[in-house]
């Protein structure tokens, strides 16, 4: 072995511990604006480029589907009522299906038919310009559950993108659907659309190598993995007008939506409305739902905080696997009371 070898290994054993420092896993954090809705990602197990890569392909697919579902400034969709049945993408087919099954667990208080009384609705609280009850009525028939029809459909769906035919979380093509809308209803999913969305942006972490990460859109958040410490992605959650936290928690595997009925008139979500009466929630200061999937997490919030906290439990009670729910009742001006459903059963911050 000559005198220069040592020095050779040495320079490489070198360059490689500067290259396994360099290329190790690294948090990385990025943001956007989709609309009103700022939306947040962290990737904390892959390095650098990599992590960067898959944030970016997870806000390409939120883009993508936002682009499905929404029109412009709006997260409606525009179907002809009455009209022949439309191949939709089996993504959206999907969205809209689970917004059906809420509208029935709900007994029909929360569904994806409301875009007609939330356009009957008027939000900046004039009495004067309020709709009258015939309408109101209409409105109301409009958003029953059963008038959203969904089967499987014999024909291809075309993407708009070449090579982007959706397909099932196994690997296989998805089947398309024919969606059709009763007439006089109009579909509306707003509720579901941005815990759907938070959804795709993980399964496209994932599909990335990532396992500890953290997704966020509006109200919607979901958590993957160990999080920053080991036990989850930690959560305070602080109100206006309340001086200390209400509760701390990890998110791990687990997705969280957050409602506040209580924001000035104008500034209302238009979600929240009973649609079996039209009447705005009472008496709720907000309702923090925690469960599996982005999807569930936001209706499940909505939901409550409509129908109020007795008939909530009493559904909430009857789904598995059981979701976590915080309400605060009151008034928003006196210190709000709060009750809990399994609450204490996610893993508490001490």
């Amino acid at each position: 072995m000559d005198g220069h070898t040592p020095r050779i290994l040495f320079l490489l054993l070198t360059i490689s511990l500067l290259l396994s420092g360099t290329l190790a896993a690294q948090p990385v954090r990025l943001a956007a604006e989709f609309g009103d809705d700022h939306a947040e990602i962290e990737v904390r197990d892959l390095r650098t480029d990599k992590g960067e890569a898959a944030i970016q392909a997870a806000f390409a697919e939120m883009t993508a589907v936002l682009a499905m579902v929404e029109g412009p400034g709006a997260s409606q969709v525009t179907i002809e009522p009455g009209a022949e049945p439309l191949v939709v993408d089996p993504r959206f087919a999907g969205l809209a299906l689970r917004a059906q099954h809420f509208c029935l667990w709900s007994n029909g208080a929360f569904g994806p038919l409301a875009g007609l009384l939330a356009a009957q609705r008027n939000p900046t609280g004039d009495q004067s310009q309020r709709t009258e009850i015939p309408d109101v009525a209409k409105a109301l028939n409009s958003a029953q559950c059963q008038n959203l029809r969904l089967a499987a459909s014999t024909e291809a769906f075309a993407p708009a993108v070449a090579g982007a035919e959706p397909t099932n979380p196994d690997g296989s093509a998805a089947t398309p659907t024919s969606l059709s809308v009763a007439e006089g209803s109009a579909l509306d999913l707003r509720g579901w659309l941005r815990g759907f969305v938070v959804d795709r942006a993980v399964e496209i972490l994932r599909e990335h190598g990532a396992s500890n990460a953290w997704v966020e859109l509006g109200p919607v958040r979901r958590g993957l993995g160990a999080g920053p410490g080991g036990d989850g992605w930690p959560v305070i959650l602080s109100f206006p007008g309340i001086e200390a936290p209400v509760a701390s928690i990890y998110l791990r595997d687990k997705a969280m939506a957050i409602m506040m009925p209580l924001a000035p008139r104008g500034k209302r979500d238009p979600v929240l409305v009973d649609q079996r009466n039209a009447r705005e929630p009472r008496g709720i200061v907000a309702v923090v739902a925690v469960t599996e999937l982005g999807i569930d997490a936001e209706p499940l919030a909505v939901t409550v905080t409509i129908i109020g906290i007795n008939e909530g439990r009493m559904r909430l009670a009857s789904l598995k696997p059981s979701p976590s729910a915080l309400v605060l009742l009151g008034n928003g001006v006196s210190q709000p009371i709060r009750s809990d459903f399994r609450w204490l059963e996610l893993p508490q911050i001490r």
